[in-house]
């Protein structure tokens, strides 16, 4: 099997050799080889709080409530939550390259689950495909913490109440 080969729809041959054309009949997630553009499949979360697309076998973030960017510990390296952060955090919740936070508020972190401080110990860092996700400005690895984030952040800033667009 060739996985990592593309498939070219309606020609009769199956380029990545894994038996179908599935990639041309919407998708290969659940086949057990990671695709192209693919983060996990089986499309199974190692997390409580997050769901997998069961058709592009890539993690949801629409639900995540929140993206710590208390002082340095920053997502778009600048001292603390700024609009460069609230755009990372659209682009990770809708999952597209061109999103941008029309308004967004920053409050003290709370208990639930979410992105903590970028480049850090905190949280679980995602496979090496999320390095860096597609769809991100991002360089360095996407961490989530399935815990609540102010467990180990303490108090410090994050961003929510997220407005996207487009």
């Amino acid at each position: 099997m060739f996985p990592f080969n593309s498939e070219i729809c309606e020609d009769g041959i199956d380029q990545d050799c894994n038996g179908s054309d599935a990639a041309c009949s919407g998708g290969t997630c659940g086949d057990g080889w990671l695709d192209p553009g693919e983060e996990v499949d089986p499309p199974v979360s190692q997390f409580s709080t997050l769901t997998v697309d069961s058709f592009t076998c890539r993690y949801d973030f629409s639900t995540v409530s929140q993206l710590y960017c208390n002082g340095t510990c920053t997502w778009d390296l600048a001292s603390g939550c700024g609009q460069g952060d609230a755009d990372i955090f659209c682009q990770l919740k809708t999952d597209n390259p061109s999103a941008t936070a029309l308004s967004y508020s920053t409050i003290d972190a709370t208990s639930d689950p979410g992105f903590p401080c970028a480049r850090s110990n905190y949280g679980d860092v995602f496979s090496a495909d999320l390095t860096p996700r597609v769809g991100t400005t991002l360089t360095f690895p996407i961490t989530y913490q399935n815990t609540a984030l102010d467990s180990d952040h303490g108090s410090g800033d994050v961003v929510t109440s997220l407005v996207c667009s487009p």
